[in-house]
C-alpha cells in the first residue's frame, strides 16, 4: 500500500490525496467498502479499465501493472482513511484480515 501522497495535477483538482492504489480489482473493491463503511467518501480513478482489462497476473515479476486504480480522499479524512486501511494489513501477498485469517 502506498503512502498517502498528494497527486493534485494526476486528478485535475487540488482537493484530493492518494491513499491507495492496486492493479487488483479484488482488492480495489474491499478497500472501497472499507472506506465507505468508515463514513470516508473516495474518488476512484481507473476502476474501469481495471473491470475491462483485467491483466494484474499477466505482468508478475515484470515490473509495474501497465494499469492501476487510484483512491483519492479529501486531505482531511487522509488520516482516517489510512487508519482504516491500516486495519487489512494488505501485504504483497494474500490479504490479512485482522485476525491473522486469510
Amino acid at each position: 500500500m502506498r503512502d498517502i501522497e498528494d497527486r493534485s495535477d494526476a486528478t485535475g483538482s487540488d482537493d484530493l490525496v492518494v491513499v491507495f492504489e492496486t492493479s487488483d480489482i479484488s482488492l480495489l473493491r474491499i478497500v472501497k467498502s472499507v472506506l465507505d463503511s468508515g463514513g470516508v467518501p473516495c474518488v476512484v480513478q481507473g476502476e474501469t479499465a481495471l473491470e475491462l482489462l483485467p491483466i494484474r497476473d499477466a505482468t508478475v515479476g515484470v515490473g509495474k501493472p501497465p494499469i492501476c486504480a487510484v483512491i483519492y480522499v479529501a486531505p482531511e479524512l487522509a488520516e482516517q482513511a489510512k487508519t482504516l486501511l491500516d486495519t487489512l494489513q494488505i501485504t504483497d501477498g494474500p490479504l490479512k484480515l485482522p485476525d491473522g485469517s486469510e
